[in-house]
């Protein structure tokens, strides 16, 4: 009953010091990923909603997943203000206070690239087709065709993949959760990454084609998003 109180609290606290700054921006992302029977597993789908509520130092996202034999819940709240990120897990009742680390803040150092550990290497290519635009919802999108060439290698095998995606894209100020901005992707990046907590491994990712223009789309709302990959 001590530990229920304490989320409780935790919750209350957090909810109402978000809501004292108003959601400049709400918007709900509705998904759904149909599965082929391969040798990963069985044939399947999952239904995601995922709803947004973001102001400059703050944000909260609340994610919904229905796997059909169960349903999760989660509810993420970015405090950029504080550096902080709470994770909040509905069914359970737990949440997770961290800290907010900017992705290219964790590249390997020194002694790590010197460690005698496994390595993996990932190399995308994109390759960006531009569409015509399209009114959608009211809002007026630019489409693009979005064709990612992936090439894994090291620890985790050498194989390939590849993703066509369609996005119809809008300029909405404000949309990006504050720790999403200023998150390109890089040219290269190396950092190490822990498997089942203890198995460490070497992982390079590197990005090629129209990467620049991948950085330029990546900053605009997505209003529609189709794909298979």
């Amino acid at each position: 009953m001590k530990y229920k109180s304490i989320f409780m609290l935790a919750v209350l606290m957090m909810c109402a010091s978000f809501a004292m700054a108003r959601a400049d921006v709400k918007y709900t992302i509705v998904a759904k990923y149909t599965f082929a029977k391969s040798s990963y597993g069985s044939a399947g789908s999952v239904e995601e909603t995922n709803t947004n509520f973001v102001t400059a130092e703050k944000s909260r996202r609340e994610l919904v997943q229905n796997y059909g034999i169960y349903t999760s819940k989660e509810i993420l709240i970015f405090r950029c203000d504080l550096h902080q990120e709470f994770r909040l897990d509905d069914s359970l009742r737990i949440y997770t206070a961290s800290k907010i680390v900017p992705a290219l803040s964790t590249r390997a150092s020194p002694g790590e690239l010197k460690e005698d550990i496994p390595e993996m290497t990932t190399i995308t290519n994109y390759a960006i087709k531009k569409l015509a635009p399209e009114k959608i919802n009211s809002f007026d999108t630019q489409g693009y065709e979005v064709t990612t060439m992936t090439q894994y290698s090291g620890d985790s095998g050498n194989k390939e993949g590849k993703s066509t995606m369609k996005w119809w894209l809008a300029d909405v100020p404000g949309w990006q959760s504050c720790n999403e901005i200023d998150s390109p992707l890089p040219a290269s990046f190396t950092h190490v990454v822990n498997f089942h907590g203890t198995e460490r491994r070497r992982y390079t990712e590197k990005n090629t084609g129209d990467v620049e223009e991948m950085n330029k789309l990546i900053t605009q709302f997505p209003v529609r998003i189709e794909g298979t990959s």
